[in-house]
């Protein structure tokens, strides 16, 4: 079985992203539009109604979602407003326009501060880590889910702790999930779990063993997966609901068909068709004919595995078909209104200016009928034209698709090359610590990397920022932290300052820089500290980098030469070493330029190394972890729905 199983991730973030926004029945609140004059009161009640249809009518809800938005604006109401666009957002996020989402979640979250209301605060983070998780966002989902769980706790509000708790379980499963580290999984279910067995939240009991399933049979612990599920069972029979029997029944199927019990799996699976039927979720019925497929290709039937591979294929073609259905049938509807309403008025005109109206009729048909030869004529010509034109582009399309495909596909395994690379973090921590790194690139590949070395004598650690970013800066910093290990490993640079002196020949070397030739300037701009393991002392040089420390409350700076590693414009200089002794406590920070350049705020404008410098020593009492989060989460809000411009790189580490 190769399927990860993230598509049911996800609907479980669905599921409790859209918790109750409404407390009223779809009657009582029909009855609050018909009954009151108030437009807050309705604005209030078309939210609340679109909230009830959100999981069964999503154009009602949209049109009822903007009604009472509409109102709420009219109205000058403040929750309404807010409310209204965190429906919407969910709306949009539920039909894949994350964007669109994300625009609403925002607007939202200005009216929850103006209302000073951290409960919707904690509805907005959540949904705002939700959208960022269906696009694969993880970085950024983390830091909004741990806003709203801080603001949850705070307010007391266990229930949405424990959800929000598990949401970040399945969002370490995914991002992890390729190195089939769950580890960090594990952690967040079982707090949730605490949380969900302390306050008897059935439903997100439900969910959690689910998803406890789902990851333990990923991490090939058959046993604990097989006992979540029974837990799952004996739940939903206790609580009669049997729209938990799909998944769990799914789950099950899923968990002994890796076990290879494929009776069992039959079993299991047919079962969640059963009950999947039932309740008719067409998503889940394809979802299990295509593991069954698998599960019949892993035993060499491939008759069956063709069977059931063909029954998914068919479903999802039947999905898409009523979907275009349920839209044609719309547009009937609309037809037919307006040609009754065309209707009623001719006849209205007939009886008040018969003779005239006939003339006009018969001009009019006349003209019309000559019209309607030449448009006809006009769009059979465009047809052919498209219908020619559109075989050029299909063929065109399907060269360019593939072609992106094995793009995107190498820029993927360049990401893995890239990190394979990278300094592993717990290296960095067994050498320091007390220590971090901030790391968030622009693109899948980073024109940043960081470089760490241990001896002996003497740690070495490094930020660097290489020339372009994406894939070109990518090449360039596998160049440069390979001739950092080169450089060191042969032993012949005692200083930081040689260091970059022979790094800085190695790069004119690889390009094939010549003196004096200033158009190509392929290379980079580095910090790099050097500490001693025999004495309290330390070495940096920087190119263009510099490197910020703090000691007792105070923050200074050791400045970099004017120069970057490579061939540029102007002098060549040797790199200046710096020393200094260390003290216990002190703080240093390795830097880029992708921070402080990040356009956002209220005006749009660039962070700045000030703002950054002020804010490093703001924070550098904390533990250096807690530091990175605060960072992550400033960053973060300042850029907002603006683009990151830049790849962005931070090192702390305390001595």
């Amino acid at each position: 079985m190769t399927r990860t199983g993230q598509k049911w991730i996800i609907f479980f973030l669905l599921f409790v992203s859209i918790g109750s926004l409404q407390a009223e029945t779809k009657e009582q609140l029909l009855e609050k539009i018909r009954g009151s004059a108030a437009d807050s009161v309705k604005a209030a009640a078309y939210i609340d109604l679109a909230g009830i249809y959100l999981g069964s009518d999503v154009d009602s809800a949209r049109l009822l979602a903007f009604q009472g938005l509409e109102l709420a604006e009219k109205a000058g109401y403040l929750k309404g407003m807010c409310l209204g666009n965190i429906q919407i957002g969910i709306l949009n996020q539920n039909t894949g326009k994350y964007r669109d989402a994300n625009t609403y979640f925002f607007r939202a979250l200005k009216y929850a501060e103006s209302l000073n209301s951290d409960r919707y605060k904690v509805q907005i983070f959540n949904s705002i880590a939700n959208a960022c998780s269906y696009q694969k966002m993880w970085d950024q989902a983390f830091v909004y889910y741990d806003k709203a769980l801080v603001m949850a706790n705070i307010l007391g509000m266990q229930g949405k702790t424990g959800t929000i708790l598990m949401n970040m379980g399945n969002v370490a499963y995914a991002k992890n999930y390729a190195k089939k580290d769950f580890d960090l999984s594990f952690r967040y279910f079982d707090s949730s779990l605490k949380i969900a067995l302390a306050i008897h939240d059935t439903n997100l009991l439900s969910s959690l063993y689910g998803n406890y399933a789902l990851v333990y049979t990923d991490a090939n612990k058959m046993p604990e997966a097989l006992k979540m599920i029974e837990k799952g069972m004996e739940l939903s029979r206790l609580k009669n609901a049997e729209e938990d029997f799909i998944f769990l029944n799914y789950y099950a199927g899923r968990a002994y068909a890796h076990m290879k019990q494929y009776d069992k799996a039959t079993y299991h699976f047919e079962e969640s068709i059963k009950y999947a039927k039932k309740l008719d979720d067409k998503d889940y019925i394809s979802e299990t004919y295509l593991c069954m497929a698998e599960m019949y290709d892993d035993m060499k039937d491939y008759k069956k595995a063709y069977d059931y591979l063909l029954k998914h294929n068919i479903l999802e073609d039947t999905l898409i078909n009523d979907e275009t259905t349920r839209q044609l049938n719309e547009l009937k509807t609309i037809y037919e209104t307006e040609k009754k309403e065309q209707e009623i008025a001719l006849s209205h005109e007939k009886l008040q200016t018969q003779d005239a109206r006939l003339k006009t009729i018969l001009i009019s048909s006349a003209v019309g009928g000559v019209m309607l030869i030449i448009l006809v004529f006009f769009i059979y010509s465009r047809y052919q034209l498209k219908r020619k034109a559109n075989r050029k582009l299909e063929s065109a399309y399907g060269i360019i698709e593939e072609k992106q495909k094995d793009i995107t596909d190498s820029i993927n395994y360049a990401q893995k090359i890239q990190y394979a690379i990278l300094p592993n973090d717990e290296e960095i921590k067994h050498a320091f610590a007390d220590s971090f790194v901030f790391f968030r690139p622009r693109d899948v590949v980073s024109g940043d990397f960081y470089w760490f070395h241990s001896n002996e004598k003497q740690v070495m650690i490094a930020a660097a920022d290489c020339t372009g970013h994406g894939v070109p800066g990518a090449l360039m910093s596998m160049i440069g932290s390979s001739l950092l290990d080169q450089i060191v490993l042969e032993g012949k640079a005692t200083t930081t300052g040689t260091i970059l002196d022979q790094l800085r020949q190695g790069i004119k070397s690889a390009f094939k820089q010549k003196p004096g030739e200033n158009r190509r300037r392929d290379g980079m701009d580095i910090g790099l500290l050097s500490f001693s393991k025999t004495g309290n002392s330390l070495q940096f040089s920087g190119a263009n980098n510099g490197v910020y420390f703090i000691r007792e409350g105070a923050i200074s700076e050791l400045k970099p030469d004017k120069q970057p590693v490579g061939q540029h414009e102007g002098t060549e200089q040797t790199f200046t070493t710096q020393e200094m002794e260390v003290q216990a406590g002190d703080c240093f920070y390795l830097y880029t330029d992708g921070f402080a350049d990040q356009f956002g705020g209220e005006k749009g404008k660039k962070f700045k190394y000030a703002k950054l410098k002020d804010l490093l020593l703001e924070i550098s009492a904390k533990p250096m972890t807690e530091q990175k989060a605060l960072l992550e989460n400033i960053f973060s809000e300042w850029k907002g729905l603006n683009e990151q411009v830049d790849d962005v790189l931070i090192i702390g580490v305390r001595v």
